[in-house]
């Protein structure tokens, strides 16, 4: 019964799924497609500028989380990019718990916490999802600044205002810089001053990086000095950074990819073992010593990965 519950659901997901690949890949404007960022397929589509940033703003979080104890959620969710208002997103989100909960009733059958406890895993899930998500966000955003930075370098040498170099980076840069730095640029032209919007970005995007260039401006815009120099002296910085983290990397991979194997060994092992020989663990899968030694080794790959990744994850 149970086997016969999940090969149906597996089905129903699958095809789920592939129905929601093929829609979203026909069903899209191809000249939206073609937009650089965000900010420039809204602008294309909403005449009102206003509007365009409003409708940024509201995307990129829930307005119930505005209180102090949601503080640090609604920035997570700010930082990861994700759009909570996406069908896809929440169409995820349901079918996700459709699994934890189908997977819940499998192995323990229906029980009076599998509700609680699945939604307590869906939300445990989805944190990491938006943690990941933020981190390669963030990364995005790093490799992305110093052509911002050089991009800026050239406007102001050209002579052009600082507010105009920040509408450029907005209309030539691909997301996330461009829609960040786009956002910032209609904050300024509807009133905001330019170091408050260039704070605005530090918060939404959360890149230790981008202070520097923050900073920066707000000491320029209060005493003055040669902005261009400044900015072009962090990008060769930045350039510098991201080649030795480049190759930090790749001087570590070995570790990680030994790191990976050692993880997959065991159960690899254990497929293939049952696979060949199914009666190879039947006759000790029932006894207490058997699940010990399984708790033990599971905490000691835990340990291990741990070790590993000590090892080869430096900070920058």
């Amino acid at each position: 019964m149970r086997e016969g519950f999940l090969v149906y659901f597996a089905v129903f997901v699958s095809v789920a799924l592939l129905v929601l690949g093929v829609f979203q890949y026909f069903a899209k404007d191809k000249a939206t497609q073609k937009k650089i960022n965000r900010r420039m397929s809204l602008i294309d589509s909403v005449a009102d500028r206003a509007a365009v940033l409003e409708i940024l703003r509201r995307e990129r979080g829930f307005s119930v989380l505005s209180s102090e104890r949601f503080q640090s959620l609604e920035t997570l969710i700010t930082q990861s990019g994700v759009r909570l208002q996406d069908a896809r997103f929440l169409l995820s989100v349901g079918v996700l718990l459709l699994g934890v909960t189908a997977a819940l009733i499998f192995f323990r059958g229906l029980q009076i916490y599998t509700l609680p406890l699945s939604l307590g895993l869906t939300v445990l899930l989805l944190y990491m999802w938006l943690s990941h998500k933020r981190t390669k966000r963030i990364a995005r955003f790093n490799e992305q600044l110093p052509d911002v930075l050089d991009i800026f370098v050239r406007s102001l040498k050209a002579g052009h205002p600082l507010a105009v170099a920040l509408a450029l980076v907005g209309r030539e840069v691909a997301d996330p810089a461009g829609t960040e730095l786009g956002v910032a640029s209609d904050e300024v032209s509807f009133g905001l001053d330019l170091p408050t919007a260039m704070w605005n970005i530090s918060k939404r995007v959360g890149a230790p990086d981008f202070l520097f260039v923050t900073t920066s401006i707000s000491v320029h815009v209060q005493s003055g000095g040669n902005l261009g120099e400044v900015l072009g002296r962090l990008s060769r910085l930045m350039r510098e950074r991201f080649k030795m983290k480049r190759k930090i990397i790749s001087l570590s991979s070995e570790g990680r990819m030994s790191a990976i194997v050692l993880t997959l060994l065991p159960a690899v092992l254990f497929f293939v073992i049952s696979l060949f020989n199914p009666h190879y663990y039947s006759d000790v899968w029932g006894q207490p010593a058997f699940h010990k030694t399984m708790g033990v080794a599971f905490v000691m790959l835990v340990i291990g990965n741990l070790i590993m990744r000590r090892m080869v994850n430096f900070k920058f």
